[in-house]
Parts: structure tokens; C-alpha cells; sequence
């Protein structure tokens, strides 16, 4: 399948999931991330995700990009909470 879809993330999203992917697979070659997939295909996925929010995300080359980077996690955790997330079961009623 070729389709293409489009996703929405919120900046800060993007720029610590950028981050994220930047550091495990070009910086790790993706080491950690493999002993976490089942196939390899997952791989070459959040690799093309990693490509495509590198085109967009023109904060990686600021002098001042581990404060951003800091800000955008915290406004995250500010916003949904740390992880995991609590989910309510049947049995809580």
C-alpha cells in the first residue's frame, strides 16, 4: 500500500518525538528500538516518520536546542500527566 495519510501532531510533539527518533536510530542505529519490534518493517516505518519530521523540524539546528527540547517534554507531561496514563477498569464503577 502507497497511500499516503496525513497526521497531525502539536509542535511539541512532534519536536520530542524528532528527538526521539533522531537519537535512537541515527545516533543508536536503532539498537533499542529493534529489541522492542517484532519486524523490521516497524523500523523502516519510524525511520520515514524520523525523515519526514527532520524536513520540518528546523529547531534541531538552533544553538539553543536542548532547552527546547526541555520545554516541549515538560509542556507535555504539563499537559497529559506522567506515564502511564491511569485507565478506569469495569471494576471501579
Amino acid at each position: 500500500m502507497t497511500d499516503a495519510i496525513d497526521i497531525k501532531l502539536t509542535h511539541d510533539e512532534a519536536l520530542v518525538l524528532f528527538d526521539f527518533l533522531q537519537r535512537e536510530i541515527d545516533l543508536a542505529n536503532g539498537a533499542r528500538l529493534a529489541a522492542a519490534t517484532e519486524h523490521q518493517a516497524e523500523l523502516w516505518a519510524l525511520n520515514g516518520l524520523n525523515c519526514l519530521l527532520e524536513k520540518v523540524i528546523a529547531e534541531a539546528f538552533r544553538p539553543d536546542y536542548p532547552v527546547l527540547i526541555a520545554a516541549a517534554r515538560d509542556a507535555l507531561v504539563e499537559k497529559s500527566g506522567t506515564w502511564p496514563w491511569r485507565t478506569s477498569t469495569a471494576s471501579e464503577g
